[in-house]
């Protein structure tokens, strides 16, 4: 039987091509979403099942909306064949994926648009749910070294940034020569050939297998703070009930931006957005905690598959108490003001209002305005309003 592909990715994506051609070239059939449909997962299902399509070449974040549909089994059951690529294939994801789906391969394939494809992996059946799949090894013709900073070899096992060579690598960015010669590089063994620098940490496994760590300058700046998401995000999916998560800095009201996590519960086992957070600040350090968690029903999608980070929603005012007494509302009112809030609650949490070290200093000085011998240290230990104003003996 013909093998039939499915071309479902905007034409400025580089998988747009593979969908395209890569069936074209073998004589192979191609089943074309609409235009007007692309990122319409219904609309993707009803299109491998109705065509029997066997091949399909997609990100994790459409797998997984894919694998959540209603009877995936059977709507996806004529895939033979799944190429996933773009961002990194949790394990989670090819467990179900080998559950729901037998009869099918997975791949983890690796590349970008200045190499085309470098390496894949096969997700197997010892997969570890709790690890993401390996980007496996490079394809013939392609070489790679992980180096550190300084363009030096790491030890296997240490992660570092991946460098590839050989078949496959462009030549330059088009009318760029700065960023031309900032991504591709001269190799270190002083060989003459030109190496790309992806941007990505992986670390080498024994078996020479590289196992991807996330993106090198998938950093965001939190108050000063360089802050690896990637560290917060491993943290949640390890946390019971949770499916999906992703970590980002959202703009301030105050100026700056704020850090925010977003997770997709695991069926219906809905975890506590705050025990969540509290299992990251038994982990990590203060400025690493998101300021909230958000439980929503799906991450946002963009055309190409890939989360939309600029529709992800933005955290509301829980509600709170009230104040009782008028030393309450004074404190209430400091709070809100140095955090640009148009009120909080005596139980609001100062921290995860999006207070930090800086302000804390503001909010210190407006307490002892209004007659508490407060400070820094009593504010970290008693971070809402009513712990504090029963601490410093104010509001007996």
């Amino acid at each position: 039987a013909k093998r039939v592909y499915i071309h479902k990715t905007t034409l400025n994506f580089i998988d747009a091509i593979y969908e395209l051609f890569a069936p074209l070239l073998h004589g192979d059939r191609v089943e074309i979403v609409p235009h007007d449909s692309l990122g319409d997962v219904e609309t993707i299902a009803a299109v491998i099942e109705d065509r029997r399509v066997s091949r399909i070449v997609l990100v994790p974040s459409l797998l997984r909306a894919l694998l959540d549909l209603p009877d995936a089994a059977t709507r996806l059951g004529s895939l033979r064949l799944c190429m996933s690529s773009g961002e990194a294939l949790p394990g989670e994801l090819a467990v179900r994926f080998r559950r729901l789906l037998p009869e099918a391969r997975l791949l983890n394939v690796y590349g970008t648009s200045e190499m085309w494809d470098a390496s894949v992996a096969k997700a197997g059946k010892d997969q570890d749910a709790a690890s993401s799949v390996p980007i496996g090894e490079m394809l013939d013709g392609v070489g790679s070294a992980v180096l550190d900073r300084f363009l030096r070899p790491v030890a296997t096992g240490v992660a570092g940034e991946l460098y590839v060579s050989g078949h496959g690598v462009a030549q330059c960015y088009l009318h760029r020569p700065d960023l031309t010669a900032a991504r591709f590089v001269a190799c270190p063994s002083g060989s003459g050939e030109r190496m790309y620098r992806t941007g990505d940490l992986v670390r080498r496994r024994e078996d020479g297998g590289l196992d991807y760590l996330g993106r090198a300058d998938q950093q965001v700046k939190i108050r000063g703070f360089r802050i690896e998401v990637d560290e917060i995000v491993a943290l949640l999916m390890q946390q019971p009930g949770v499916r999906q998560a992703i970590a980002t800095a959202i703009p301030s009201e105050r100026g700056g931006s704020d850090l925010v996590a977003y997770v997709v519960a695991l069926d219906d086992a809905a975890p506590d957005p705050r025990t969540l957070r509290q299992a990251l600040a038994a982990s990590l350090p203060r400025n690493m905690v998101p300021s909230a968690v958000m439980l929503v029903d799906a991450l946002p999608l963009l055309p190409n598959g890939k989360v939309d980070r600029a529709s992800l929603p933005r955290p509301a005012a829980a509600p709170s108490e009230p104040p009782q007494s008028e030393l309450q509302a004074r404190l209430c009112a400091a709070m809100a003001e140095v955090l640009c809030l148009p009120d909080v609650g005596i139980d609001a949490d100062f921290f995860e209002l999006g207070g930090h070290s800086l302000l804390a200093v503001n909010l210190v000085a407006r307490m002892r305005q209004a007659g508490l011998q407060a400070d820094a240290r009593t504010l970290f230990r008693q971070p809402t309003l009513a712990g504090l104003a029963a601490s410093t003996g104010g509001d007996k």
